[in-house]
């Protein structure tokens, strides 16, 4: 057995941010002393950056018995003291892979909270905090019964989802009819949720030694559900905090104690409506997707994956300190249709007041149409400013001079 101390990752090449995050938390485990071993998927990639003593393939990432078998045998070849987790479906298989090597962090007991959404609704209510009231579809009279009580538009979700996929804000009975209809005999492993009006928020924490040692608010600018009409983004919320605001923080905290989590990392998104009442949307137990990462790091100075890998694994933790000012991200959009024949340049983007990145996702000859999921975009930009509201407008300006030309595909095709 190699009897240096090694760090367990299960990695998914998922998109970039994933990459970088996995490069991030190798550099960091090498810094305090430890080897890194990852498990990938069957066709899966690590970037050449990441710092991998080893690399197992496994077969398939439903196969939950196999990953833990896996994992159980490079414990008998690798000193494994830690266990880590990047992609939500993989947060529960790391509690269980650390009880079967009996080393520190969330147990599955712990990771269910974070991943469940009908348990993390049921123990958050346990605790006193609002969630959206709920059931699970199982037969239309269920269903209907429940649109009757709680009115629409209602929410449709898989109970182990992730990045808003397969969810579904419904307006109309009819549209809740044929998708109640397409989840089948799955119809367990759903929840229709009461659409919660106001601002949504998420609040991104490390914790270690079972207190939050660093955190960062948020207020979406859009509501992740109308990405079809509304593109989304986030801004910032580190200075002059309104008390309803204030009041999210708290809540989280009482989440994150009552969800039992040591150490981690939490991403909790929250609704504040009108009257000033919170709820709880949901709480994951991994870092923040899409451009969230680089707004807080553009915003407070400071690598959020950075901080909960050193929380997580320096023998002294130092909490950083963030400086002054917010950050605000748009994703950029178009109502064009067809083959990209010309857009507006990053370099143009980037020349814009307070515009710091710019990050496009699609190229001359690139097919757009309508977005399918709420990270269908056609990329982001991020601004910085002194303010909020500052940062909102920065992007919001930049997002406005963003352009595609279009040519139809019967065009092309011509």
């Amino acid at each position: 057995m190699d009897s240096r101390p090694h760090i367990l990752i299960l990695f998914r090449n998922f998109s970039s941010v994933y990459r970088q995050n996995l490069v991030t938390l190798t550099r960091v485990a090498q810094s305090c002393g430890f080897r890194c071993a990852a498990i990938v998927g069957p066709d899966d990639r690590p970037p050449a950056e990441a710092v991998l003593a080893r690399v197992e393939a496994c077969a398939n990432w439903e196969d939950e018995r196999a990953i833990r078998a896996l994992a159980r045998r490079l414990a008998r070849e690798l000193r494994i003291e830690l266990v880590f987790a990047l992609f939500e479906d993989d947060v529960f298989t790391a509690g269980l892979i650390r009880e079967d090597l009996r080393v520190p962090g969330p147990t599955s007991a712990v990771a269910i909270h974070f991943r469940n959404k009908t348990v993390m609704h049921t123990r958050a209510a346990e605790l006193g905090i609002p969630t959206p009231r709920s059931c699970l579809p199982l037969t239309w009279k269920m269903v209907s019964d429940f649109i009757a009580d709680v009115g629409l538009p209602v929410v449709l979700k898989p109970s182990g989802g992730h990045g808003a996929m397969h969810t579904h804000r419904v307006d109309r009975q009819d549209d809740l009819q044929r998708l109640w209809h397409g989840i089948e005999n799955q119809r367990e492993l759903y929840r229709l949720e009461q659409y919660i009006a106001g601002d949504q928020f998420h609040l991104d924490c490390v914790v270690r030694g079972g207190g939050i040692v660093y955190q960062v608010l948020s207020r979406y600018t859009a509501n992740l559900l109308n990405y079809s009409s509304e593109p989304g983004g986030t801004v910032t919320r580190q200075g002059a905090r309104t008390a309803s605001e204030d009041r999210i923080v708290r809540v989280n905290q009482q989440v994150i104690e009552g969800f039992g989590l040591e150490v981690g990392i939490t991403h909790g998104e929250y609704f504040l409506t009108g009257q000033g009442e919170v709820f709880l949307g949901e709480i994951g137990a991994r870092p923040p997707g899409g451009s969230i990462l680089p707004t807080i790091a553009a915003a407070t100075g400071v690598d959020l994956v950075h901080t909960w890998a050193l929380a997580e694994m320096a023998p002294i933790f130092v909490p950083p300190q963030p400086r002054a000012g917010e950050a605000s991200t748009r994703f950029l959009a178009s109502r064009a249709h067809g083959r990209i024949v010309a857009q507006t340049t990053q370099e143009s983007l980037l020349g814009m007041e307070g515009i710091v990145c710019a990050s496009l996702w699609r190229s001359v000859g690139d097919v757009i149409g309508d977005p399918q999921l709420s990270s269908d975009f056609l990329g982001y930009v991020i601004a910085c400013a002194p303010n909020s509201s500052e940062a909102v407008e920065r992007v919001q300006r930049a997002a406005n001079a963003f352009d595609v030309v279009t040519e139809p595909l019967e065009l092309v095709n011509l």
